[in-house]
């Protein structure tokens, strides 16, 4: 945390701009996700692994990534509840612009049966993000004067792929590296490192800074 804050400050008097990889802002089904989204109400989030035996922080080191994709999703939030066992945290998150939000993070899960699911409610209809490689929506039944029209004439529910990864095609757009988000990242990142220009579309560590108020265990923390 110390360096960090020392980081921090060189930044701010120096006036350049340190820049961290939160690949998921270059995953394509994020990208289409953010895109789309319209009047979200709510959301819940679940990111599962196994064990994390890197030798470093989970929190600060894979946690941070979900935790940023949600910023990124629906803008700068507020924890307003924090759980946690060893292995799991439990996150309710109030966003700035009124969405509201569950984020379970995880290392109780399994590496084989890794598992990322986020679900996002709006108003017309529910998407569903699944491990990155998949995107698909679904339109609510209508409502007249508050009655369910499911409830009286039925429905059959009619799910939209947008995105979906597809294995058999040998192409760019389908490899893990791209679908992950890193293959843009560094396509994005390089010409500026060679350039010498502040990258709009880079994220500076400030972000970080708010993060790492979670670990102080500060439930009102506010992460922009």
């Amino acid at each position: 945390m110390q360096k960090l804050e020392e980081l921090i400050s060189l930044q701010e008097e120096s006036g350049k701009e340190v820049v961290t990889g939160m690949q998921r802002r270059y995953a394509p089904a994020c990208r289409m996700l953010k895109a789309k989204l319209k009047e979200p109400q709510h959301y819940i989030y679940r990111y599962g692994t196994g064990a994390y035996q890197e030798g470093g922080d989970v929190l600060r080191e894979l946690f941070i990534h979900p935790i940023d994709l949600v910023i990124y999703l629906f803008g700068a939030a507020r924890i307003v509840s924090l759980l946690h066992t060893d292995s799991t945290i439990l996150l309710q998150m109030y966003h700035t612009n009124g969405v509201i939000g569950s984020v379970e993070l995880s290392t109780g899960y399994s590496w084989q049966l890794a598992e990322e699911q986020l679900t996002v409610i709006e108003k017309n209809g529910i998407y569903e993000l699944r491990n990155l490689s998949e995107l698909i929506y679904r339109k609510n039944p209508p409502v007249i004067g508050g009655i369910p029209l499911e409830k009286v004439l039925g429905h059959r529910p009619v799910t939209e792929v947008l995105f979906n990864q597809n294995m058999f095609q040998p192409v760019l757009q389908h490899n893990n590296l791209y679908i992950n988000g890193f293959y843009t990242e560094l396509e994005t990142f390089s010409p500026g490192l060679r350039n010498g220009e502040k990258e709009k579309k880079l994220h500076g560590i400030i972000r970080i800074k708010t993060y790492l108020q979670i670990t102080g265990g500060d439930r009102e923390a506010n992460i922009e």
